[in-house]
């Protein structure tokens, strides 16, 4: 079982929010904090975009085009 799937599984990592953090992590390649600082406004799934708005650095402030697979596990959650 994948780390992805074992976080939405019978017992969800952080109240079913572990599942999209961990995919989101791995598929758009965000650092740790810019993930936890993403909030619903930040993606738009019918574009297939996430906006960082928060990062360590200003050169991080930026649109990341996100696969597939994580446009369609966001849109799920």
């Amino acid at each position: 079982m994948c780390l992805i799937e074992a976080a939405g599984g019978e017992r969800p990592l952080l109240g079913g929010r572990g599942r999209p953090l961990l995919a989101t992590l791995a598929g758009a390649g965000l650092r740790i904090d810019e993930c936890l600082s993403l909030q619903r406004r930040h993606v738009n799934t019918a574009k297939g975009t996430l906006t960082v708005e928060r990062s360590k650095t200003e050169a991080g402030i930026r649109v990341v085009d996100l696969p597939p697979a994580l446009t369609e596990e966001l849109a799920l959650y």
